[in-house]
């Protein structure tokens, strides 16, 4: 199985008026690094029952990566993608496939 199409980030075209003018613009989605870069420093409180934390929301990006490059293995159990092959990623991939591990490793932890 490959997962190539994920590290391709092509333009993404889109129609913009601006002061009546409509042009085309084009965006490419941000990368798993991209992400981490434009979220440091930003603070968010995460609250458990009576406990809480402060986390820098790069971090939380970071760890993401961090946490796939231990996680992700291909058919024969080798490291799919090295950490900085995975912040080449379009980071709402990233999210996604974490979701995705994340609910595999629950299901074999707590099989029905």
């Amino acid at each position: 199985m490959s997962f190539e199409h994920l590290f391709t980030n092509n333009p993404i075209q889109k129609e913009i008026k601006i002061a009546g003018v409509s042009e085309t613009y084009y965006f490419r989605k941000l990368t798993a690094g991209e992400q981490i870069t434009l979220n440091k420093g930003q603070k968010t409180t995460i609250k458990s029952g009576e406990s809480s934390m402060e986390v820098d929301i790069s971090d939380m990006h970071a760890r993401n990566c961090l946490f796939l490059s231990f996680v992700w293995v291909n058919e024969d159990g080798k490291q799919a993608f090295t950490l900085n092959k995975l912040r080449e990623v379009p980071a709402d991939y990233i999210a996604a496939i974490v979701t995705g591990a994340n609910e595999a490793l629950a299901e074999v932890a707590n099989p029905q």
